[in-house]
């Protein structure tokens, strides 16, 4: 559909705002975005998050990504992500990406409680 981002158009994006693919800051925009699929945005979600992020241009999403990885630094926030990444686990077949994710998400966690 014309409506989604799949999986070319996300490596796209990414090139365009300076980030992996893998970045732990792209699974926070997911759920952000509250994406349901791992590796999809619909027009909906896409248009919805970025209102309400107040990002209208590349630009200004590149300058929000600070503000997103900030949300893993709020334990409460942090279990919100977690949660949302281990459901996308279950609910997808992209488990290794998810798998890739818990792991970054399990360091995070690790430097956080250590500092």
């Amino acid at each position: 559909a014309d409506d989604v981002v799949g999986p070319e158009g996300m490596e796209k994006f990414c090139e365009d705002i300076g980030v992996e693919p893998e970045n732990v800051v792209m699974l926070v925009l997911a759920w952000k975005l509250d994406a349901q699929n791992m590796g999809y945005f619909t027009l909906q979600e896409w248009l919805k998050g970025m209102t309400s992020l107040q990002c209208d241009t590349t630009e200004k999403l590149r300058n929000t990504l600070d503000y997103l990885r900030s949300f893993l630094n709020d334990s409460t926030n942090f279990k919100l992500i977690y949660r949302y990444a281990f459901d996308f686990a279950r609910a997808e077949d992209g488990v290794s990406d998810c798998e890739l994710l818990a792991g970054t998400l399990a360091e995070q966690e690790k430097r956080t409680s250590a500092a």
